[in-house]
């Protein structure tokens, strides 16, 4: 009985042991044939690649057979330079039975610095003298670098008399106004106010100036480059003032007189109309109204009695020193008061 248990246990370790070995060598073969279909396929891609370059890259095969690594980037740059002789002899190389240099022909790129040449293909023919390995060499993508930037133009400098001194002159100017708002002639003026002319002047001047054109900083202030070395900038013709004199006031007159229509208007209609109307006021006249030197001036004529109603005007009249860079100036400034009656049965 034990004898039997004994049998059949060793039979079935024999029976379990076989069953491993047989598993084992199963998938040993399954593995081998894997790896030699594996082998065979690279080795009929890079064949692919290498020698239907063209139609490999237009499958897309190129890139996957490099991203595999089966073939390298020499191998997909395709050609290589080969040369051959007709024989060699003695290490010199014949063509049509005398000595001479090579023949050019194409090799083929299979690895990296490897051209292989053969006969028969790319022009080549029996006796090769050499391969250029080197046309296979892996090429590195080039670098990139940033393009240089450009300097940035000079700008054209504006229109300018750069370096020219010149003399300019500013002309003595006035103001005014009248009050009150509406001026009545003096006879029917129940106040009597008659009008006032407010006057206020100021002198001019002379200078001496030179036009300079300047480099400034666009920035701050300041000249290029010395307060903004490497900065932006930009042209500037300015004027440089060399010498300034005050040219002061020294006498303003008021020329007074009726405006030629209110003349027409007292002379024709009022003197038609009503007996023995006339011009009752002593005009044209010149009132003196300042005297003295002063750069301002504030001057006027107060309470005139106007007594002939319609346009009281003239010119305002600036009288100035002069400077040693020009002469007196006189200058003339526009001004009228209109005169109002109060009987509007007189107003055409």
């Amino acid at each position: 009985m034990r004898v039997d248990k004994v049998m059949e246990f060793r039979v079935d370790r024999w029976v379990a042991k076989y069953k491993a070995i047989s598993r084992a060598k199963r998938w040993g073969v399954r593995l081998g044939a894997a790896l030699i279909v594996m082998i065979i396929s690279w080795a009929l891609l890079a064949a692919f690649v290498t020698y239907q370059a063209d139609l490999a890259d237009a499958w897309g095969v190129t890139e996957v057979a490099d991203q595999l690594g089966i073939v390298s980037e020499s191998v997909c740059a395709g050609n290589c330079q080969g040369c051959y002789c007709d024989s060699i002899i003695n290490g010199t190389c014949y063509v049509n039975g005398n000595p001479s240099g090579c023949i050019g022909c194409v090799g083929v790129c299979t690895a990296d610095d490897n051209c292989e040449c053969r006969g028969g293909r790319g022009g080549c023919g029996a006796r090769l003298a050499w391969c250029r390995d080197s046309d296979c060499r892996r090429r590195e993508p080039p670098t990139p670098t940033t393009p240089p930037i450009p300097p940035t133009p000079t700008p054209l400098p504006p229109v300018c008399n750069d370096g020219v001194e010149y003399i300019h002159i500013e002309e003595p100017a006035a103001s005014w106004y009248y009050e009150p708002d509406y001026p009545v002639a003096i006879q029917q003026d129940p106040q009597f106010r008659g009008f006032d002319i407010v006057i206020e002047a100021g002198g001019g001047y002379a200078e001496k100036r030179r036009s300079e054109l300047e480099q400034l900083c666009r920035s701050g202030t300041g000249t290029y480059p010395a307060d903004c070395p490497g900065g932006a900038w930009r042209w500037s013709c300015s004027d440089v003032m060399l010498e300034h004199y005050d040219d002061p006031l020294v006498k303003i007159e008021l020329p007074m007189r009726l405006a030629d229509s209110t003349v027409e208007w007292i002379d024709g209609y009022l003197a038609s109309r009503y007996y023995n109307a006339t011009r009752q006021e002593p005009l044209p006249r010149v009132f003196e109204l300042w005297e003295g030197e002063a750069m301002n001036v504030s001057t006027g004529l107060f309470d005139y009695e106007a007594q002939d109603p319609g346009v009281h005007g003239g010119k305002i009249l600036l009288f100035t020193k002069g400077t040693p860079l020009s002469e007196p100036q006189r200058r003339a400034y526009p001004y009228e008061v209109p005169v109002y009656l109060l009987d509007s049965t007189l107003i055409e």
